[in-house]
């Protein structure tokens, strides 16, 4: 909610709290999280294994070329351990991507935008795509045909029914252990990969790349090394679903808050969404936990004391 919604709700309960107040209280009550923050992003970055992407947002009084700035978002960790970082930053260079992987090792997974190509090659991490993304495009190129075509039998349908059957393999095996889980799709998603793989090579010849088919079937061919990495290893997905609903949140809050006044209320929302969407995923309510939170956190001393703090399950709050 906006600062100035807030202002007008209160006022009709004659509570004067300017925008101005509130967000100078949001900006410093995010400075005792630091140690916190840093904490999550040194276990983020031990993983072996870090979905990322990024969504633009309006910072209006920036020292950048331009308003329009970045957030990132990193994911990491088992369930029950889940990690979700967002980082603000003015650009979307590969800079930024190496920075926010410095340190990493394994895997990163993201979608095909080339800043996360060359910052995978320049640390050394295996490098993963996005099906979801992939299979999008196919999406499109249906939505361009003529509306007595959209629902016909074309290449495009039959793409996506065969994306469509790597993720009905996905939700079988998902229960399965990450050993169990490789060897599964070594048995079953490899052939059909094989098989998608000889069947997109054969129409590449026959499509043009101007339209909507035959970019999709160029980015496809393009990212399919990086696409079909996942059946390597158990803990891999398929997609970076993970990390795009979990910045979803920024997309969909924008076009409520619209932008963010400054450099500092820009990283201090980065927090808050990194402590809230944490939350979530590890199955508790953030308002349960940011009260909880506030109340130990001027007892935390150590490392200890801090790891105690961290926004996972083992949290004593109840569920949402």
């Amino acid at each position: 909610m906006p600062f100035y919604r807030t202002q007008t709700v209160l006022a009709r309960h004659d509570i004067a709290l300017p925008r101005g107040t509130q967000a100078a209280a949001v900006i410093r009550a995010h400075v005792p999280v630091i140690p916190l923050m840093n904490l999550m992003d040194e276990r983020l970055r031990a993983s072996d294994y870090i979905r990322i992407d990024e969504t633009s947002m309006q910072v209006l009084k920036s020292e950048a070329d331009s308003t329009h700035h970045q957030m990132w978002v990193r994911v990491a960790g088992p369930p029950g351990q889940r990690l979700i970082l967002f980082d603000h930053d003015p650009s979307r260079s590969s800079q930024v991507a190496i920075r926010l992987l410095d340190g990493a090792r394994g895997y990163v997974q993201s979608d095909g935008y080339a800043a996360y190509d060359t910052a995978a090659a320049s640390l050394q991490l295996t490098h993963v795509g996005c099906f979801a993304h992939a299979r999008r495009r196919f999406f499109e190129a249906i939505k361009a045909l003529p509306k007595s075509e959209q629902k016909k039998n074309t290449v495009a349908h039959d793409i996506v029914r065969r994306i469509d059957a790597l993720y009905a393999i996905e939700r079988e095996i998902k229960q399965l252990s990450d050993e169990e889980r490789r060897q599964a799709r070594q048995v079953r998603a490899v052939p059909l990969l094989d098989a998608l793989h000889t069947f997109v090579q054969s129409l590449q010849h026959e499509t043009l790349n101007s339209g909507k088919l035959g970019e999709a079937l160029t980015y496809l061919a393009n990212q399919w090394p990086k696409l079909t990495r996942y059946v390597e290893d158990g803990r891999v997905a398929i997609d970076t679903n993970l990390a795009e609903n979990a910045i979803r949140p920024i997309a969909l809050g924008r076009r409520n808050w619209l932008f963010a006044d400054s450099l500092k209320g820009a990283k201090a929302s980065a927090a808050w969404y990194s402590l809230v969407e944490t939350a979530k995923a590890n199955g508790l309510e953030p308002y349960a936990y940011l009260c909880r939170l506030f109340e130990r956190l001027p007892h935390a001393k150590t490392v200890e004391d801090f790891e105690a703090l961290l926004p996972f399950s083992t949290f004593d709050l109840p569920a949402p």
